[in-house]
C-alpha cells in the first residue's frame, strides 16, 4: 500500500445505521474530483480508539492533519498523543459565539440542544478514555 494522500475512516459507530461512516465521505471526495486511487478507507472501527489503532497501521506522511469535528478534536487528538502519534489538528464545523448582548441566546432552541447533546457525549467519552487508562 502506498503512502496515503488521504485516509478517511468511521466504521458504524451506530449499529443501527446501514453504513460506516467512511464509505460515505469516500464517495464524497470523489464526487469533488479526488481520485479514488488517492484515498484509503478505514471503516471497521466503530470507537475513537479502534480508529486511531488501526490508523496507525496505515501508511501515512508524518505529520498528517488530523480532520474533525470541532467538539470532537480534544479526544481524538488526547487518543493519537496517548499512541504516540502528534497530528495537527484542523477542526471541521467550528461554530461563532452567541453575539454578547442578544437576548435569544438565553431562549432554548434545537441547535442549543444538539450542541449540548455532542458537549455532553464528548465528556463522557473523555472521562471513560480517562479512567479506562485510554488516555
Amino acid at each position: 500500500m502506498a503512502e496515503a494522500d488521504l485516509v478517511v475512516s468511521g466504521g458504524k459507530g451506530n449499529p443501527f445505521l446501514p453504513l460506516a461512516e467512511a464509505p460515505i465521505m469516500r464517495d464524497f471526495l470523489v464526487s469533488l474530483g479526488i481520485p479514488e486511487g488517492k484515498i484509503i478507507v478505514e471503516a471497521d472501527s466503530r470507537t475513537t480508539f479502534k480508529n486511531v489503532e488501526r490508523l496507525r497501521n496505515f501508511p501515512l506522511r508524518r505529520p498528517f492533519i488530523l480532520v474533525t469535528s470541532a467538539h470532537h478534536m480534544p479526544r481524538a487528538v488526547g487518543v493519537f498523543n496517548a499512541l504516540g502519534e502528534r497530528p495537527l489538528p484542523a477542526p471541521g464545523d467550528v461554530r461563532g459565539l452567541w453575539e454578547a448582548g442578544d437576548p435569544s441566546s438565553y431562549l432554548p432552541s434545537a441547535e442549543a440542544l444538539a450542541a449540548s447533546t455532542s458537549a455532553v457525549y464528548e465528556y463522557l467519552g473523555l472521562a471513560w478514555y480517562l479512567l479506562s487508562g485510554r488516555l
